[in-house]
């Protein structure tokens, strides 16, 4: 839920800052808190350039390709357009999890993503505002940053498992925002933020409760349950971030968004109810 505050408050801290630049301050800032919490509780350093670089492909798929699809679509199309391809990514993970990790994904759980994507949809339709002249690359750069995000999840369980969580979380953050500090000198000039109050209570927002506590959270799930259920959680997000918009910036919600999130409840319902032993042991044959 903690990231659905941060889309509002993500809206916020990029009217006064690079978006790109935003996303390497967080990232580099969590990963730098969690680095130290690594260290303070003693968890085994990860070594061998075999470690590393899996933690350099797991931080540019989870986090590089991930913002830069992201930034690129809220500056091109809109922010409606933007979430409805970003929240993508539950199919992406449940996909990719069956595939690589073999877990089930039989008919009721595909009709519960896909019903939590529709609530997704209702939820963010009254900021649907496709232009006359579509921006095909944005919407191409958005999906691809869902896509990576999607695959990256599930790489991360399967490659990742061995290393300490926090060192993972932690240098998959900052192996991830160095390509992005290259992507801001080329894009955006190394243009440097505003620094308004607003910006710094969105930053640190972001760093401490979005990189910090929910990267960390998630991750964390990831190892405990199937990604696909851990995926469908994402569904919450733009409850949460409507009703962080209702609270913070004073935006109206609909009853068609009311809807919505009825939608994405039930939805998250049916893909995390237990699968049966059947469905189970059919889906370790896949």
């Amino acid at each position: 839920m903690v990231w659905g505050v941060t889309y509002a408050l993500l809206r916020v801290g990029i009217q006064h800052s690079p978006p790109l630049l935003f996303a390497v301050i967080r990232m580099a800032g969590g990963g730098a808190l969690l680095l130290m919490v690594a260290l303070a509780l003693g968890r085994p350093q990860p070594r061998g350039l075999a470690t590393h670089g899996l933690l350099l492909i797991g931080g540019v798929l989870n986090y590089a390709l991930f913002y830069m699809g992201l930034n690129y679509g809220v500056r091109s199309i809109s922010a409606g357009e933007t979430a409805i391809l970003n929240y993508t990514a539950p199919l992406w993970i449940a996909i990719s999890a069956h595939f690589a990790l073999a877990q089930p994904l039989g008919p009721r759980r595909i009709a519960g993503l896909l019903l939590g994507f529709l609530g997704v949809a209702l939820v963010v339709g009254d900021k649907l505002r496709p232009g006359s002249d579509p921006v095909w690359s944005a919407y191409l750069f958005v999906s691809i940053g869902a896509l990576s995000w999607g695959v990256g999840s599930v790489f991360f369980v399967r490659y990742l498992q061995g290393t300490a969580l926090e060192w993972a979380v932690a240098l998959q953050n900052l192996y991830g925002a160095v390509p992005l500090v290259f992507a801001w000198l080329l894009f955006e000039g190394g243009a440097f933020p505003e620094p308004e109050p607003a910006f710094w209570f969105a930053l640190g927002f972001s760093i401490l409760l979005a990189s910090f506590v929910a990267q960390l959270a998630f991750f964390s799930l990831l190892r405990r349950r199937e990604a696909a259920v851990v995926g469908s959680y994402m569904y919450l997000v733009p409850i949460v971030a409507a009703a962080s918009g209702w609270f913070l910036l004073s935006e109206p919600i609909a009853l068609v968004a009311l809807a919505g999130g009825l939608c994405i409840l039930v939805g998250i319902s049916l893909v995390s109810r237990p699968t049966s032993a059947r469905t189970a042991e059919v889906g370790t044959l896949v």
